[in-house]
């Protein structure tokens, strides 16, 4: 039997981002979704007109706001998407450039982790891609490489007729 392991409690953020942060437990809108997407670089590889239907079918959602500033504004988000049976994926861990290395990740991470144990049934399948030199982050909260599995994926193209 393979339960990944309850997730850690880490060190907390800083006081003073602990108190302008806020972790709402919602999808993003489309707009906060363009706006991290583009802080991170994403902006070419999403197609914004399906993520609508996308962030709507996801089984949970966190999105982290920074009421420390004149405009509150999204600084992080991630998903779980999947069949909410037996197969959850890790989905769209994004942080500002600007709030990486304090935590911010981490939180989101855990939340998402923390759903996961309460709703995923034993023995579900949780996956993710990590971006290049993340490996030890998500470490952390049980994901590893497994040496018989090799992550894959493709990008659909457009097609010019219509599959039945």
């Amino acid at each position: 039997m393979v339960r990944l392991p309850t997730p850690r409690l880490l060190e907390p953020l800083s006081d003073s981002l602990a108190e302008t942060l806020l972790i709402e437990a919602r999808a993003p809108t489309l707009e906060e979704y363009q706006d991290l997407c583009a802080a991170v670089g994403w902006s070419e590889t999403i197609n914004f007109a399906a993520a609508p239907a996308s962030l709507a079918h996801s089984l949970f959602s966190i999105v982290v706001l920074d009421r420390g500033r004149a405009v509150t504004r999204p600084v992080g988000m991630g998903r779980i998407v999947g069949d909410g049976a037996l197969f959850f994926y890790i989905q769209d861990i994004i942080v500002r450039p600007e709030y990486q290395g304090l935590g911010v990740g981490r939180k989101i991470v855990e939340r998402l982790m923390g759903w996961l144990h309460v709703h995923a049934p034993e023995r579900a399948f949780v996956g993710l891609f990590a971006a290049e030199g993340k490996d030890s982050f998500y470490a952390r909260f049980g994901f590893m490489r497994h040496p018989a599995l090799t992550g894959m994926f493709q990008v659909i193209p457009r097609l010019q007729e219509e599959y039945e």
